[in-house]
This record gives structure tokens, sequence and C-alpha cells, in this order.
């Protein structure tokens, strides 16, 4: 998932999914999606301290979820 935040620690807008590497059909891939989006979100808001703040705020960041096998 690739995801920017804000300088609060959320994020600007929804995370988005880059690769989706999920056996099983659409319905699979979608759930799989939703509950990374989840868990991401219930991470939410960072606290940054000023500085980082600046620095982090608009950089794209991504993050694996591995899907178990």
């Amino acid at each position: 998932m690739s995801f920017s935040f804000k300088r609060d620690g959320t994020l600007i807008g929804p995370p988005r999914p880059t690769a989706i590497k999920v056996e099983g059909d659409a319905k699979a891939k979608k759930l799989f999606v939703d509950a990374a989006t989840t868990a991401l979100q219930n991470c939410l808001p960072l606290t940054f301290s000023a500085k980082l703040a600046q620095g982090i705020a608009g950089n794209v960041f991504t993050l694996q979820f591995a899907s178990p096998k």
C-alpha cells in the first residue's frame, strides 16, 4: 500500500494498493485490500515531532502487507 501523511499524522487521501498478490478471485483480493487498509487506519493518527512533521508531510511511503499462506 502506498500512502502519504499530513503533518498532523493523518493520511492524505486513502491508501492505494500498489501490487496485489493474493490467491483467489477478485472478492478475495478486495477483502485483503480492505483488511490491509483497516489495519493501517487503526494505527492512525501517528504523532510526529514538529521537525519530523515538516519533513514527512507529503512524502509517499509504501508498506508491504503479506497474505498468510
